[in-house]
């Protein structure tokens, strides 16, 4: 059975949308339940790689300028960190299958395992705000709807965007009930990844 300290809250930023060409820059969990929380800023090794867009809307260059990559670390070095601090957990995230396909990706090298545990926030707030009008499901419009501030200058920062999804989760968990247990597995609980 799982353990209330077992759920952890995650997002990833990134060089692009594809987890086999690009990379993740910046990774942020924290305990649902506890105070855990972990934040490591990724080096990229093939930025001639990026998609501009992607470094755009998660604000690299302003925040590299910024300072915030001085202490940033290698992916190899980051792999074992992300692997611990996961391990066994749930995680939980805005559209989580990202996430999980780009830190798969990263524990592939050192043959790492991740928890193929997930719940997404995504299709959790689908099948339970889609009734109410929501037509929108990305981060900005489910934090809007259920009246969660988004600071759009953090907006795309690993850190900024899991506290909002954790925040999400919270509203929606106790509603679970309402959309049927089964139901609500068959849309949080990603099978590809099991």
């Amino acid at each position: 059975m799982l353990r209330k300290n077992n759920y952890i809250v995650i997002d990833v930023e990134t060089t692009g949308l594809n987890s086999r060409k690009h990379e993740i820059i910046e990774f942020y969990g924290f305990g649902l339940y506890d105070d855990r929380e972990l934040h490591i800023k990724i080096k990229p090794e093939k930025i001639e790689n990026a998609e501009e867009e992607a470094l755009a809307i998660n604000h690299y260059h302003e925040r590299v300028t910024a300072g915030e990559w001085r202490s940033a670390i290698t992916a190899k070095e980051a792999a074992p960190l992300i692997a611990e601090f996961v391990k066994d957990a749930v995680l939980i995230g805005h559209y989580v299958q990202f996430d999980r396909r780009f830190l798969f990706e990263l524990m592939r090298g050192p043959k790492l395992e991740i928890s193929k545990r997930a719940i997404c926030t995504k299709n959790l707030s689908i099948a339970l705000l889609e009734r109410f009008g929501l037509e929108k499901f990305d981060l900005s419009s489910v934090c809007n709807f259920l009246d969660i501030d988004l600071d759009l200058k953090l907006h795309h920062s690993a850190k900024h965007d899991a506290l909002l999804c954790g925040e999400i989760y919270k509203k929606l968990a106790p509603l679970n009930p309402a959309i049927g247990l089964d139901l609500f597995m068959e849309l949080t609980f990603d099978p590809n990844l099991i």
